[in-house]
């Protein structure tokens, strides 16, 4: 829990204030929301890192297993997901955003995002669950955890980020391997964070 609440809570109760507040407005991605992405997550990370150190965790409890053919997996869930995204934008409308941050900045939550993320909400949350509550809970509390963070985005964002949550937690407890799931996060952040449309 307290690793969760150090990497997540800011965020959660954040999004839970803006869903709240919610009245389809644009969601901006521009220069101050990716800073403040990196400014946290590069000053939560090595906290975090003590805590999970304190706590024996090591490198390879996290499953992560690069190599070649899962980072062409992870591409092609990446295109899967951006094709479903724009299906579901055509039928029930687009999520309402404005991304118009620094290419620089673009790159770097693309990449320090999706492995803070996902080595955290995902590997983590269902490796720490699944030995005291079982897989499928450890699955769902791990597909929650994201929503909550992401709920800032409006109504409209909630079933791609649960489909997108769905599949990926499939895939990592299928596959036993974290790096796909990175790979097709960082490349949805970096066509979603460019501005780059249907």
């Amino acid at each position: 829990m307290l690793v969760i609440t150090l990497a997540f809570g800011l965020s959660i109760v954040g999004s839970l204030e803006a869903a709240l507040s919610y009245h389809n407005q644009d969601v901006q991605f521009g220069d101050i929301e990716l800073g403040g992405v990196l400014l946290y997550e590069a000053l939560i990370a090595p906290i975090v890192g003590l805590v999970l150190k304190a706590r024996h965790w090591k490198w390879s409890d996290f499953a992560f297993h690069y190599s070649n053919g899962t980072t062409v997996l992870g591409v092609a869930i990446a295109g899967a997901i951006a094709l479903a995204w724009c299906i579901f934008g055509g039928v029930v409308g687009e999520v309402p955003s404005v991304a118009a941050a620094n290419l620089m900045l673009v790159l770097a939550v693309s990449l320090l995002n999706p492995m803070f993320e996902e080595l955290l909400v995902l590997a983590y949350v269902v490796q720490s669950m699944r030995k005291r509550f079982g897989l499928m809970t450890a699955m769902n509390v791990s597909i929650a955890i994201r929503l909550m963070y992401h709920l800032y985005q409006g109504p409209l964002a909630v079933i791609p980020i649960a489909l997108f949550g769905v599949l990926v937690t499939v895939v990592y407890v299928r596959l036993g391997r974290l790096w796909p799931v990175v790979v097709a996060h960082a490349l949805l952040d970096l066509v979603g964070l460019s501005g780059v449309g249907c």
